[in-house]
């Protein structure tokens, strides 16, 4: 069988091949929070595309929207 491998298209796409490949490799180190792997990271990327996903779905009433960093009245 021929393989064709092509470079990962988008960041998310060359996270979830980097956790396929090695889930417990530290992906996030910081000095204040804990590691996080790639596993953990991609099942975080997916959780956070399927919200967006279904907040599409839902109706929003345009009237509560503003702008990000504009003051409430």
């Amino acid at each position: 069988m021929d393989w064709v491998v092509t470079a990962p298209s988008t960041i998310s796409d060359a996270i979830r091949v980097r956790a396929t490949l090695d889930p417990q490799r530290p992906a996030i180190v910081s000095t204040d929070l804990p590691t996080l792997t790639f596993g953990e990271l991609d099942c975080t990327i997916r959780q956070i595309g399927d919200e967006l996903k279904n907040a599409k779905r839902m109706d929003y009433e345009p009237s509560t929207w503003r702008r990000a960093g504009a003051r409430r009245s």
